[in-house]
């Protein structure tokens, strides 16, 4: 597969996760990330729920636990209609088409979604728009490096900034 240049915009944890992704394939990638301190106004900071939904539950409403948990469910699953053969001719103005590519696709609804190219044979190519992590079972490893007291801001909203 030849080498692209990628740019993503935003470090939180999808533009992360695609630099990953894109740079285990061979990738040149380039994450831009608009505030200076890491993380500071990334959408993953309010995404607990749906990662550690029994961690959100000590401090936030029942509602936001059972959303947490039904994500995860979902977050397990794959979506067999999410995977389709298309025309090679649909990716105008790209060369070559090769498996790993990461490609903007239009949703049934008109909506932007992510489709990676799982195959190319002959003139058909096999996408897939399920999350890349959809199916697998995430471990993280977590070490604590320092506690600190809460400040008031984070006391009055019920959680960590």
């Amino acid at each position: 597969m030849s080498q692209l240049k990628v740019t993503i915009a935003g470090a939180g944890i999808f533009g992360l996760w695609q630099a990953l992704l894109l740079s285990r394939a061979g990738h040149a990638v380039h994450v831009l990330e608009k505030v200076p301190v890491p993380f500071a106004e990334t959408a993953s900071q309010y995404a607990g729920a749906m990662i550690a939904p029994y961690c959100e539950a000590e401090s936030a409403e029942p509602i936001v636990r059972d959303l947490g948990l039904h994500a995860a469910r979902l977050w397990r699953n794959i979506y067999p209609e999410l995977i389709q053969n298309v025309p090679a001719a649909a990716f105008q103005g790209v060369d070559r088409i090769e498996p790993g590519m990461a490609f903007e696709a239009k949703g049934p609804s008109g909506e932007v979604e992510q489709v990676l190219v799982e195959a190319v044979e002959g003139d058909q190519v096999r996408i897939n728009a399920n999350h890349p992590l959809a199916g697998v079972t995430l471990n993280f490893d977590v070490t604590v490096v320092a506690i600190r007291e809460a400040d008031e801001s984070e006391i009055a909203h019920g959680h960590v900034h």
